[in-house]
């Protein structure tokens, strides 16, 4: 997962960031005011992460067509949505938060991944 000095995508890096913000911000609500750390911001956030990385990955694979590229963005995309769905019907805090750190881990695998196969599908 490689890319030169001459590559000029910064959608996948951004998509990236905003993944680990995503995480970060996971991580941090317990120390956020309640209107940035409750249900409705944490939906949110994940709406925002998923509605840059979509278009981002789907961009991606329409140059590379490498399928591997949604198995990675498709589990972050689940891991991302599902705490979501099990946020007060009983799903452990702790267990949110894990799932949503490890959804965005994938997310900027999927990005990297998206990022190097583009670069190299370009330079053939």
């Amino acid at each position: 997962m490689v890319t030169g000095p001459d590559d000029p995508n910064r959608l996948d890096p951004g998509a990236a960031l905003l993944a680990v913000l995503g995480g970060a911000h996971c991580l941090a609500a317990r120390w956020l005011p309640t209107a940035l750390a409750g249900n409705a911001a944490h939906l949110v956030v994940a709406l925002a992460v998923m509605a840059f990385s979509v278009p981002v990955i789907g961009g991606g694979w329409m140059k590379h067509h490498e399928a591997r590229v949604w198995m990675w963005a498709g589990g972050g995309w689940l891991g991302l949505l599902l705490p979501r769905a099990g946020s007060g019907r009983g799903l452990d805090e702790s267990a949110e938060i894990v799932a949503t750190v490890l959804a965005c881990g994938l997310l900027v695998i999927a990005h990297r991944l998206n990022r190097s196969l583009t670069y190299w599908h370009d330079r053939s």
